[in-house]
């Protein structure tokens, strides 16, 4: 299994990391994704560029990045870091290996912690919340993996590309999402009918005029549920939305395969919502008493987004200090334990 980048294990130039921000920007109606080349060891920026994917320029401007970051840095890395499945990596392999720079392809898990500062301060000047005691890791965490990357499989589970499916209307889809949160139906409604009038009645939108519905009209929401499912049978998130209605109205048996079923139809890539579906699944299980699946679905979670506050609490609450239950049922799964010594931060028992 390949070592994680840790800053403090690391000495300036010994490695260089180019890497995707997770952050959307709109330029004249285009989604931009904005990337950064950055020395591991110190998380200094040595310059960032605006990608649009579908415009060529970007050899031009990588080659200006690193011109800069050698003049800065007063020679080249050891390595150049990049994660699995870049789009850019042939451009940036390229302008890499002129220089005589060793390219290293890596899991992203692998960048995370050499990433992270900059990434959070990145994120903060954007919103202006400059104050780091405002500032909460775990929501953070939470905020960038609900963002997929352009390239993920979309979470609508078309089958398509995010960038070439849900991303274009991602801001509308945000907005109806806020509006329906503060109380808001008609302008919720409203941002869902530009996104329809873009991208078409498409499971997603469906299953969204299903949620803005569901705060007064059940019959109407569970129809665009039911339109939803006519679109793609298999869409997660409809299916998620109803094991929600199953859960609420008593039907624990049908919650459950609904949620399975979302499980099962979320790309791989979209740990928040896989996340989030693991962790409503246990606690169905742990209403019906049973605990062993109940710890199965919130290590499931955990897995997922570390970062998860309340699976890790209700782990530890109910399944790792719960003296009321065997002790081998006790014992945290160890491939989890693994999973957390490398960054998250989260103490479990040892087994």
């Amino acid at each position: 299994m390949m070592k994680v980048l840790i800053p403090s294990e690391m000495q300036p130039n010994d490695g260089w990391i180019w890497f995707r921000l997770h952050t959307i920007f709109t330029i004249a109606d285009v989604d931009i994704d904005p990337m950064a080349l950055i020395d591991a060891a110190s998380g200094y920026c040595f310059g960032m560029v605006l990608v649009d994917p579908a415009k060529p320029g970007l050899s031009k401007k990588l080659r200006s990045v690193f011109r800069d970051a050698n003049r800065k840095a007063g020679q080249w890395p050891k390595a150049l870091y990049l994660a699995l499945e870049e789009p850019t990596e042939a451009v940036v392999r390229a302008c890499a290996e002129k220089s005589g720079i060793d390219v290293r392809v890596v899991p992203q898990a692998v960048l995370d912690p050499a990433v992270q500062d900059f990434t959070e301060s990145f994120n903060r000047s954007l919103s202006g919340n400059r104050d780091d005691e405002d500032f909460d890791p775990d929501e953070f965490e939470a905020a960038r993996q609900f963002l997929p990357d352009a390239y993920d499989p979309c979470p609508c589970a078309s089958g398509k590309k995010y960038k070439f499916c849900c991303k274009p209307v991602f801001r509308h889809i945000v907005g109806a999402m806020a509006a329906f949160e503060d109380g808001n139906q008609a302008a919720a409604l409203r941002e869902l009918d530009i996104a329809k009038i873009r991208v078409g009645e498409t499971a997603e939108i469906l299953s969204r005029y299903g949620i803005v519905y569901s705060a007064n009209d059940r019959g109407k929401a569970l129809d665009f549920f039911r339109r939803a499912l006519q679109v793609n049978p298999q869409h997660p998130r409809t299916h998620y939305l109803l094991g929600l209605d199953h859960a609420e109205n008593g039907r624990l048996k049908e919650a459950k395969e609904s949620y399975r079923t979302a499980i099962a139809n979320y790309p791989e890539s979209d740990r928040y919502h896989l996340n989030e579906s693991w962790n409503n699944l246990a606690n169905i299980h742990h209403r019906e008493g049973d605990m062993a699946l109940a710890k199965e679905a919130w290590e499931k979670a955990v897995m997922y987004m570390p970062a998860d506050k309340t699976a890790r609490d209700n782990l530890i609450h109910f399944v790792y200090d719960n003296p009321e239950l065997d002790a081998g049922l006790r014992e945290p799964n160890p491939f989890l334990l693994r999973l957390l010594e490398r960054g998250s931060g989260l103490n479990l028992p040892k087994p």
